[in-house]
């Protein structure tokens, strides 16, 4: 096979990568590799089918040969990065870190080796955030935007460091620019989804997951946070299936944790039921509604002008989530009432009453902050 034909099968290559043809792609970049072993291109090729495939440790050695083939090409160190995090995703907490860790090192040579290119600036971030170097990671996906502020990629890599750092408002910020610029982009659709959840519009969230999941019915993400949804759909259950236990409060606090806390772990006989209930409320037109809605609004502020170097994950981050403010002030409503039942049934009237009022105004403050944080984009 002579080097045109050869460039022409890593062009066929490519084009099937893109049609997530992705076996079919690495029996062609495989058949390259062995016309051409001193060439990067066919591994970087084969590395990319093998990470479609779910082979991330394959395809990290496989990159590592494209590196070592063409140690000069920076498309090839920004594959390595890219793979060594793919696997990290499937590994535990101390490996992790550790492939994370080399991960930054091999996109800090792609940026070396291709400073003006916003791709390794943004690999580089997705690196940093994953061994918690946020203000790195930081300074380099706003390197990223400000070489290329359209492109959508470089705002899904934005949006995940902001999720990485718990600055949700800043992870959909992130995502709906990235929308903007590809309305069609799973990852995009699956981290605003990420961004709204945590916010605690959940339902907003399950309609997003649900348009990942159209996106691409094969990446199981979407269908794992629709799921998420499904659970949290059923811990919101637990105060109205526990109501009559609230004639012994610490019974019914007690259970309630208990209840939520193996909700939490997802329990195996529970997830069918979960995935059906998030599919339902992915689906229900009254969210859909909203949600639509809501893009609408957030887009034409986008359109207007929002300076787009402006953005941070960092700046503005909340420190306690909307959801953990929603759960105290449920919590605190609660302990409010119980102590004015006890206040209408006698005993220390004045004290159960004003311990009432003050329970009852704080959740009012907790439950204010909540909506003014949902008003934001």
């Amino acid at each position: 096979m002579s080097d045109v034909s050869v460039d022409d099968a890593l062009e066929r290559c490519e084009a099937l990568i893109d049609l997530h043809r992705y076996d079919q792609a690495l029996e062609l970049a495989t058949r390259a590799a062995a016309l051409q072993p001193r060439d990067g291109r066919p591994y970087g090729l084969a590395a990319r089918a093998l990470m479609g495939l779910d082979r991330h440790e394959e395809a990290a050695s496989t990159a590592a040969h494209a590196v070592g083939n063409s140690p000069q090409w920076a498309y090839g160190h920004r594959l390595l990065a890219i793979a060594l995090m793919g696997l990290a995703a499937k590994s535990g907490f101390v490996p992790g870190r550790h492939l994370y860790g080399q991960a930054v090192t091999a996109a800090l040579e792609s940026v070396r080796l291709a400073p003006t290119d916003p791709g390794g600036y943004a690999t580089l971030a997705e690196a940093q955030s994953g061994v918690g170097q946020l203000p790195e990671a930081d300074g380099s996906i706003r390197r990223a935007i400000q070489i290329d502020p359209r492109r959508a990629n470089t705002w899904v890599s934005a949006s995940l460091v902001a999720i990485r750092a718990r600055n949700w408002v800043a992870a959909e910020g992130a995502a709906r620019r990235a929308l903007v610029i590809d309305p069609a982009n799973r990852s995009a659709t699956n981290n605003l989804g990420v961004a709204l959840r945590r916010q605690g519009k959940w339902t907003l969230g399950a309609v997003a997951f649900y348009g990942a999941a159209r996106i691409d019915p094969r990446s199981p993400t979407a269908r794992d946070n629709l799921e998420a949804i499904g659970f949290r759909y059923l811990a919101n259950l637990v105060p109205l299936v526990l109501l009559p236990l609230l004639i012994v409060c610490p019974l019914f606090v007690a259970a309630r944790i208990a209840v939520t806390q193996w909700l939490v772990q997802r329990p195996e006989k529970l997830k069918p039921l979960a995935r059906r209930l998030g599919l339902r409320v992915g689906t229900k037109d009254r969210y859909r509604r909203k949600f639509e809605k809501q893009n609408a609004r957030a887009q034409k502020l986008l359109v207007a002008g929002l300076a787009a170097v402006d953005w941070s994950a960092l700046r503005g981050r909340q420190r306690v989530s909307s959801d953990f403010l929603m759960v105290l002030a449920v919590c605190l409503s609660v302990s409010g009432l119980v102590f004015a039942v006890a206040a209408a049934l006698g005993g220390s009237i004045a004290g159960s009453l004003t311990i009432a009022v003050v329970f009852g105004a704080g959740a009012g403050l907790l439950f204010r902050a909540v909506a003014k944080r949902r008003q934001q984009i």
